[in-house]
């Protein structure tokens, strides 16, 4: 009987461990969503402003849409607007 009391109090102990490690990774991944969110906009103003001084250039086009880091449907629609 004692033996189970140890192996379930060990277990326990794993699990809070457990437990309080998702709890950090989630917070970390929260952390993480918002810091992309604000990036993602502070690109999107930045492009803006870098399509009102050179919407016409074929080399600013080019960069624009073969980066990773912009939303390329939402710049085709701003450039509707």
């Amino acid at each position: 009987m004692t033996h189970l009391k140890e192996a379930l109090s060990s277990k326990e102990t794993e699990l809070h461990g457990q437990l309080e490690e998702l709890v950090r990774l989630r917070q970390a991944e929260g952390a993480r969503e918002r810091m992309e969110l604000s990036e993602g906009k502070r690109l999107r103003v930045l492009a803006d402003q870098l399509i009102c001084e050179c919407g016409a250039c074929p080399l600013f086009s080019a960069i624009i849409f073969c980066s990773p880091f912009v939303d390329v449907p939402l710049l085709l629609q701003l450039l509707q607007v």
